[in-house]
């Protein structure tokens, strides 16, 4: 039986963050505050009121809007990163979120839509980015090599694992590059959800074996989360997983590199960025 911080707490089910329990550390005062992150998916509920620092919305789409999501991906990734909703709060409410609409609200998407967003992420400096979306194409070769300059910039990416699990070999692209974290769920007992993506990676065929996947777990298996008319509801796969792991990290950075930081400042914030 799991052993929590407070024994006399109840664990209420298909919460996050009654699992992880943040507030251990935000007692600290740290809640993601200073981080930048990024989120590419459908966009983001116009005026969120559960999303403190929305500090920049974009559109890389043919859509005539101002990032709007019209789909509810988008504000359910932010959400499951930044909520402060009490029936859905997540780990990291004070991170400074930049949303990149690069699917419209009909679930389209190319290419040069993310090699757009990707070039305007850079101008804006972000610290990791939310990415909880994929596909079978680990062959398009300017799209992975778009985030591969992200990384080596400093930049972390997560990127949802997939849900055609329990296949071997189901994992999707561009989780499935090394130097991509990608990001898997577990359920209420922390076993691997039956819906998740399995590796090994099939990117590095025919030249190798293929990769361990994924890179870390997060518990995402029938949790609430944020929709865009700023309820909260059931929902499972690793496109919640991902940015659930973010909003864990986030807080991490937060207390990890705080003193540093100020010292030397992050990656992200080089004049070589």
């Amino acid at each position: 039986k799991r052993q929590y911080h407070n024994p006399g707490r109840e664990w209420k089910k298909k919460q996050p963050n009654a699992l992880y329990q943040p507030e251990i550390i935000w007692r600290e005062g740290f809640k993601g505050q200073g981080i930048r992150v990024g989120v590419f998916d459908t966009g983001l509920k116009e005026n969120p009121k559960y999303l403190k620092n929305v500090k920049y919305r974009s559109n890389w789409t043919f859509q005539p809007t101002k990032g709007v999501d019209g789909h509810n991906h988008g504000t359910s990734s932010a959400g499951s990163i930044a909520s402060t909703n009490p029936g859905c709060p997540s780990q990291a409410p004070e991170v400074d979120l930049y949303t990149f609409k690069v699917f419209t609200d009909d679930a389209v998407s190319y290419s040069s839509w993310y090699l757009d967003a990707i070039n305007f992420a850079f101008i804006m400096k972000v610290h990791m980015i939310n990415v909880s979306i994929g596909g079978p194409d680990f062959k398009d070769f300017p799209f992975i090599e778009k985030f591969r300059q992200l990384v080596a910039n400093g930049v972390s990416i997560f990127c949802a694992m997939g849900n055609f699990g329990p296949l071997k070999g189901s994992i999707i692209s561009p989780s499935d590059e090394p130097y991509i974290i990608a990001v898997g769920s577990h359920n209420d007992y922390f076993a691997i959800s039956d819906y998740q993506s399995r590796g090994m990676t099939l990117s590095q065929k025919p030249y190798g074996y293929g990769l361990v996947k994924p890179d870390i777990v997060s518990y995402a298996d029938k949790v609430f989360a944020l929709n865009q008319w700023e309820d909260c509801f059931l929902i499972q796969g690793t496109s919640t997983a991902c940015p659930v792991a973010v909003g864990s990290m986030a807080v991490c950075d937060t207390n990890t590199t705080f003193t540093l930081v100020q010292k030397i400042g992050r990656p992200g914030d080089h004049p070589s960025f």
